[in-house]
């Protein structure tokens, strides 16, 4: 049984189903979605890449780098590729499905089909994490994570709290903190915490208020993650400037 991927909702973005189209729908709030906002160039190109390919396909891509670079002239490595595809995943824009009809992509038996990119795949990479830990000092301070955690459910109550603290997350906030220590900012104090913490709760996007967008932060495990915590500190959210957000503590 091979495997092809698929766009959710594709449907949305092509009525025919018993034809080869030669247009597709694009929507004005692709600019807005999860998928989008939080991808990188080459995951941004790789969906518009797919949109068309899928009306090419029936939506039944072969799960091919080679194939897909080739007819879609993507200019990414293979690793580029395979990071776009596991966030376009994760992000439920694309799924990996199962496909018994041999005949319709025929064309990919002679090569390895690319790992199932999924969100537990993503949570499986996460438990992983072998993200070194910063020397002892102030980030591995029990304390200062409690104060940093207590913040956080003051500052940001409508975001999911925290009901676990394992290594991961531990480690995860400890790095953050020693690199921003590192970049003379004083990551080491609650106040430096409770600032960001206030950007990301004036932020409409991160908080669920932007219109016509069903998106939030998913909690804090997730703004220490290392691109989105430097979106954060960068501005990248702020309210009526580039897409989101407002003041911020770098």
């Amino acid at each position: 049984m091979a495997q092809v991927i698929a766009l959710r909702g594709w449907e949305r973005f092509q009525h025919y189903k018993d034809r080869d189209p030669p247009w597709v729908k694009f929507y004005r709030d692709l600019l807005t979605s999860e998928s989008w906002v939080l991808g990188t160039d080459e995951s941004r190109l790789l969906q518009v890449a797919s949109i068309l390919l899928a009306a090419r396909y029936g939506n039944k891509i072969p799960a091919r780098f080679d194939l897909i670079k080739k007819v879609a002239s993507l200019d990414l490595s293979e690793r580029q590729f395979n990071d776009a595809l596991s966030h376009l995943c994760v992000t439920n824009f694309l799924e990996i499905q199962s496909c018994t009809d041999t005949k319709e992509i025929a064309v990919q038996s002679a090569s390895t089909v690319l790992a199932i990119c999924s969100s537990e795949a993503e949570k499986s990479r996460e438990e992983t994490d072998k993200t070194p830990l910063p020397p002892k000092g102030a980030a591995a301070d029990p304390k200062l994570h409690e104060q940093i955690l207590a913040t956080y459910h003051e500052v940001l109550s409508e975001l999911p709290a925290v009901r676990d603290w394992p290594e991961r997350r531990r480690r995860k906030l400890e790095a953050r903190i020693a690199e921003r220590v590192k970049a003379g900012k004083p990551a080491d104090k609650p106040e430096y915490w409770r600032a960001l913490f206030a950007q990301v709760q004036a932020s409409d996007f991160l908080c669920g208020r932007k219109q016509g967008s069903d998106w939030r932060c998913p909690g804090l495990e997730w703004l220490l993650e290392p691109k989105n915590f430097t979106k954060v500190i960068e501005g990248a959210y702020r309210n009526n400037e580039g897409m989101n957000g407002v003041g911020h503590a770098r």
